[in-house]
């Protein structure tokens, strides 16, 4: 199954990032599974775009309440604050205006990244940042020890296909086979 989704670099692309947590062989009744979304403190608002359009019947992340879990991952520390207001509250507010996120998922989860100013570095030379906030989430026990999936989800990218979430919660469940990583 393809995910299409739409980015500001590359405009309509198609990704499936479905990662496994745990080594191939160590098979549960009931998989765990987690949209993470990666973001630093300026990419709050693009994340406020995104679930503004997955109220768009168009863009639904779904028609039902899934077993997913949202996971907001920033690479310094949610409670951080920029002009006058932590992240985290920007976000709780955020979330509070699309009530719709909060019905397809299970449960919504911060993550603090704790990376350095200095090595939390974003320019279009300089990717140190979002390589160390990458590799991060793979060894993360709040994320390792709860999930055994995990879907990537780009602030700077928006799903197009309606109930992605439904289909991403397909795709892990009848798998033929397992899989560690799935498209890219």
């Amino acid at each position: 199954m393809c995910i299409p989704v739409i980015s500001l670099l590359f405009g309509i692309v198609c990704v499936i990032q479905l990662a496994r947590v745990h080594p191939a062989g160590h098979e549960l009744k009931q998989e765990r599974i987690a949209v993470v979304m990666p973001t630093i403190t300026r990419q709050i608002e693009k994340m406020q775009t995104q679930f503004a359009l997955s109220n768009r019947p168009q863009f639904a992340a779904c028609s039902s309440k899934v077993l997913v879990d949202l996971v907001l991952f920033i690479s310094t520390d949610w409670d951080e604050v920029v002009n006058g207001a932590s992240s985290r509250s920007r976000m709780e507010l955020i979330l509070a205006t699309f009530p719709k996120i909060k019905f397809c998922v299970g449960n919504v989860r911060f993550i603090n990244g704790h990376i350095r100013k200095e090595d939390d570095i974003h320019t279009a030379t300089d990717f140190t940042g979002p390589n160390k906030q990458f590799r991060m989430m793979f060894n993360m026990p709040e994320l390792t020890n709860n999930y055994d999936y995990f879907f990537i989800l780009e602030p700077d990218t928006t799903p197009i296909r309606p109930n992605w979430l439904e289909g991403l919660v397909r795709e892990v469940e009848l798998k033929v086979e397992p899989f560690w990583l799935k498209g890219g």
